[in-house]
């Protein structure tokens, strides 16, 4: 017998695109799944339209709660789900038809593997005849190094078995925007596998507005640099050597500091500057030249810099192939 798939869609105020994903799902090739929706305290039409619309199918269950994120949201998906596997996906975005019968198989017939991820396409908005693929790492194995070095992976491509996440804990909701990460590295720390499926099965939607929110960055990368500290004090200290974690802290701190400045903190930018610890004469000499130029130019101006920096990062990490 085919093993129970719960797929959870955490939702607030998605009633514009929620519909379609649901579809996506209903038509998906492997048909012993359960779809579980939970409402964050959405205040539009989410929860009354899914009831209306799917109380007949005993597949799709409703869950609603009060606003508290999407990683609290998640967690309560994992708690209701009763399938072997586990899978996500946003409210806005797609999978194409063989996403979960691909990604079974794929485990079934590679058990050095214990997750499945596969490749995914990007759009803006609504536009389908333009996709673009995000130009990263597709790592297969033990990659705990790999997600040190930055986070490859998309929620919505994985399928996991639960056992996994009763084992690591689910997602930490304290670390909002960076609790993917935090996940994947708490996995890979405890020596379970990835095994990357080259085949495209996902569709994931970009708002055309993402790029002018650079000043809600530093919310993230605050995130990130915390994951990681935390990361650090779990570590012994032969860790901390092996895995440059000075080093790495370092970069993160570095990058939250730019944040800052996109998004005009330039005092709190000048704090994670003076915190860096260097390990390098030639890093300490350019970070104080940063420092310097924080302190003397106009934020408006170093906001424009850093945004354009940013902007055209974006443009080489997404190419377009269709």
């Amino acid at each position: 017998m085919k093993q129970l798939v719960s797929i959870i869609i955490p939702a607030y105020n998605a009633g514009k695109y929620i519909r379609g994903s649901i579809k996506t799902i209903l038509e998906q090739t492997y048909n012993n799944f359960e779809i579980i929706i939970v409402d964050d305290g959405s205040t539009d039409n989410t929860a009354q339209m899914v009831r209306d619309e799917y109380q007949g199918d005993a597949r799709i269950k409703l869950i609603s709660q009060k606003n508290g994120g999407v990683a609290v949201a998640r967690n309560n998906g994992i708690r209701t789900a009763k399938g072997e596997y586990i899978a996500f996906l946003d409210p806005d975005d797609y999978y194409l038809p063989s996403k979960i019968e691909k990604e079974v198989k794929f485990l079934q017939d590679h058990p050095e593997f214990d997750i499945a991820y596969c490749n995914v396409k990007h759009f803006y908005d609504d536009n389908l005849n333009e996709l673009y693929q995000h130009q990263g790492k597709t790592p297969s194995g033990q990659v705990f190094e790999n997600l040190l070095d930055g986070f490859f992976g998309q929620l919505n491509t994985v399928l996991i078995p639960k056992r996994i996440l009763e084992k690591v804990g689910m997602f930490d909701e304290n670390f909002r925007d960076s609790e993917e990460w935090d996940m994947f590295l708490r996995i890979a720390r405890a020596g379970y596998t990835f095994g990357f499926l080259d085949e495209d099965l996902v569709r994931i939607r970009i708002s055309s507005g993402s790029l002018s929110r650079y000043e809600n960055q530093w919310k993230m990368k605050s995130h990130n640099l915390h994951v990681f500290e935390e990361l650090n004090k779990s570590m012994s200290e032969e860790e901390r050597k092996k895995y440059h974690m000075p080093k790495r802290l370092a970069r993160l701190r570095f990058i939250l500091a730019v944040a800052y400045v996109a998004a005009k903190k330039k005092d709190l930018a000048m704090i994670e500057l003076k915190k860096i610890k260097y390990d390098s004469l030639l890093k300490k000499i350019f970070t104080q030249i940063v420092f310097l130029f924080t302190w003397l130019l106009p934020e408006s101006f170093l906001e424009l810099i850093v945004v354009k920096i940013w902007s055209r990062r974006h443009q080489k990490l997404f190419k377009r192939v269709v």
